[in-house]
């Protein structure tokens, strides 16, 4: 799920199906964003926040060889999105790791082969592609969107250049990548609520079953 700021048009939010905070791993996480875009991830901060009666897990990942910066050269002329969503070009922001049809009317989510899904619906769609996991539980989702602006410390998420952030409850993993030369800073609920739309309209109905190569489940949002 993409969140493009007016602020760096080159950060990705992102919900994908969440690994157990006991397996997660560097090469989980590298997959989560693309192995093609971030071979070189690695952890550089890990902490566990609670909130209410609930654990939230953050981690902080950064790409050493600056990879997320060459896909984002890459896709200099990537897409723009239309208010209802459709879009001007084939290209895309993750590196192309999907092959998709654009021409094909897509509404609502939907499986539209074994290595593709697209949701357009509003102002976002998605992308599925099978971790091994599962798609992540609706419910999960709801609470950690809930979960998130009840962050208090740190009251802001500030993610560097070639940075990935990951907030893990459960089932479902919010994730926010920074493809872009300068830090950007976002609120707990501003997060909370861009990731609950795509999980609401396409996870909640019920749309939302793929199985593909690459082994990870995908909103883009943008």
């Amino acid at each position: 799920m993409k969140f493009l700021s007016s602020r760096a048009i080159s950060v990705v939010l992102l919900v994908a199906a969440s690994a157990s905070a006991s397996a997660l791993s560097v090469v989980h996480a590298r997959r989560s964003v693309g192995a093609y875009e971030c071979p070189t991830a690695q952890i550089v901060q890990s902490q566990t926040i609670k909130v209410g009666e609930e654990n939230v897990n953050l981690t902080t990942y950064v790409c050493l060889d600056q990879s997320l910066r060459h896909v984002r050269r890459e896709n200099s002329a990537a897409e723009s999105v239309t208010a209802d969503a459709k879009r001007s070009s084939s290209s895309d922001p993750l590196g192309a790791l999907l092959q998709r049809d654009d021409a094909l009317p897509v509404i609502g989510c939907k499986e539209l082969s074994a290595s593709q899904c697209q949701c357009d619906v509003g102002n976002f769609f998605c992308d599925c592609y099978n971790a091994g996991g599962g798609t992540p539980e609706p419910g999960d989702c709801s609470i950690l969107a809930d979960l998130l602006p009840g962050i208090d410390d740190p009251p802001t998420i500030i993610i560097q250049p070639d940075e990935i952030v990951s907030a893990d409850f459960q089932t479902c993993r919010f994730q926010i990548v920074n493809f872009g030369p300068l830090a950007v800073e976002f609120c707990w609920d501003v997060v909370g609520i861009t990731g609950m739309v795509p999980s609401q309209q396409c996870l909640e109905d019920g749309g939302v079953q793929c199985s593909a190569k690459d082994g990870e489940f995908e909103f883009f949002f943008f």
